[in-house]
This record gives structure tokens, sequence and C-alpha cells, in this order.
């Protein structure tokens, strides 16, 4: 790109970041032709990439919440035992 106007892009086209460029790969045979539907916005990408960190996230916290759940209902089946065999003696 050597400008900076503005090129419509078409739904296989790509565009990618670099460290110090910016990359516009064209698709020359999309037969898919974009609707006003398919518009990405840079709110649409923020909230798209914040539902995906929010499901990482949650599949996260629900995966130390089953170990941590696992751990405490040895601990108290460990107890029980311990207090039980205490009435027992």
């Amino acid at each position: 790109m050597k400008d900076k106007n503005p090129r419509p892009l078409a739904p296989n086209d790509r565009i990618v970041f670099g460290f110090n460029s910016c990359y516009v790969f064209k698709h020359d045979k999309s037969t898919i032709k974009p609707s006003t539907d398919a518009i990405v916005t840079a709110e649409f990408a923020s909230n798209e990439k914040m539902d995906l960190s929010d499901k990482s996230g949650a599949a996260q916290r629900a995966a130390e919440k089953a170990a941590s759940e696992k751990d405490y209902n040895q601990k108290l089946a460990a107890l029980n035992a311990q207090m039980e065999a205490e009435r027992k003696a």
C-alpha cells in the first residue's frame, strides 16, 4: 500500500499486521459478494476479542474450581475418616 485511500475488501481478502508493516492480500477469484452484515468494525472486533478471552478465562477458572473442589473433598473425607476412627477408639 503506497497510499492512504480506503480500499474495499472482499470476504476472502486477508490483512496481515507485522511489527512495522501491514500487508493486504487480495483474493482475485472471490465468488462471495460482501454483504452489509459482514462489515467488521473496530467495535465488533473488540467485542469479539473480549468474548473469546472471557470464554478462555471461564474455562480456566472452571478447571481451577474443579481441582480445588476435588482437593477439598479428599481432605474432608480424610478428616471424616479420622473423626470416625477416634469415635470408635
